[in-house]
């Protein structure tokens, strides 16, 4: 499970995890999700959209599979599309969002093909030899040009736990509203 930046460049990966388990799921049982939630890791402060007076936290684009939360969006599911131009309008560009995460893989596996099969070594090796290929794959990307301060945060499988500050239903409310800012932005801020 990664984080990738709009340079195409991981910032957070999660490496021990079964390839047969989904996203969601790593995440929600990941050291991010765990210190994020218990306010240990403080996300940046929200900024204003550009070209608006919009101000939105930062977020992780995602897919249905992930929960709803302040810091996560994820596409209005089907019925929610039906009659809205602008979550359909959202949609689209949260799709488009996430095909630099899809292209970070893409461009990880054609540069370093060992990711493309079972790496056979040990798992803590394995780990290693990850955690290193991602970040031969940024230290490229700075060679290439782009953003240069951005290493990527490291997580193991590993628990910090900590309590849970808000209820269900506040986070839900947080994070639908998150998803309503940006489809507001992108209804009023088209693609050209």
């Amino acid at each position: 499970l990664t984080l990738t930046d709009a340079n195409y460049k991981f910032i957070m990966v999660n490496v021990g995890s079964f390839g047969k388990e989904n996203d969601a799921g790593v995440f929600t049982n990941s050291t991010l999700h765990d210190s994020i939630e218990s306010g240990q890791t403080k996300l940046p402060e929200p900024k204003i959209l550009p070209g608006s007076s919009i101000k939105a936290p930062f977020v992780m684009v995602a897919d249905e599979g992930f929960p709803m939360r302040e810091y996560i969006v994820r596409p209005f599911p089907g019925p929610a599309l039906l009659n809205s131009a602008e979550n359909r309008t959202f949609n689209y560009r949260l799709s488009r969002a996430r095909m630099v995460v899809e292209c970070s893989y893409g461009a990880i596996h054609s540069k370093f093909n060992l990711l493309g099969k079972s790496i056979e070594t040990n798992v803590e090796n394995a780990v290693h030899i990850v955690k290193s290929i991602t970040l031969l794959h940024n230290a490229i990307k700075d060679l290439e040009g782009g953003d240069v301060d951005n290493r990527p945060v490291v997580y193991s499988r590993g628990v910090l736990g900590g309590r849970r500050g808000r209820s269900a239903n506040a986070v839900s409310r947080l994070a639908a509203a998150t998803r309503r800012t940006f489809a507001k932005y992108f209804k009023e801020h088209p693609l050209l």
